[in-house]
């Protein structure tokens, strides 16, 4: 009888990948979701202003300041997540494929 313990490790290791590229790929989804209607409600709320529709006033500025705070606090986890993946970025297998 052979022994299958290599086939079974490569097929529970490809299964593994594709939930992880599935999750990458719905987490660069999200955030790019995530950045585009904040970059999309200051760009325009500033074309508001420049267009005098609105005039500026504190509101207005508090409204941009938090808006930035939000972008910045999206920025700074991307980081965040990218140092995590280079950390843990280990793709090697160990074989054990035995006849």
């Amino acid at each position: 009888m052979k022994d299958v313990t290599g086939v079974v490790l490569f097929t529970l290791g490809n299964s593994n990948l594709q939930k992880q590229e599935l999750l990458r790929k719905r987490l660069t989804s999200d955030m790019a979701h995530e950045l585009r209607t904040p970059l999309a409600n200051l760009k325009s709320h500033i074309e508001a202003l420049l267009d005098k529709v609105w005039e500026t006033t504190e509101k207005i500025l508090t409204s941009f300041y938090e808006e930035i705070e939000r972008l910045i606090k999206l920025v700074e986890g991307l980081n965040n997540i990218a140092k995590l993946e280079q950390t843990n970025l280990d793709l090697t297998y160990h074989w054990n494929l035995k006849k």
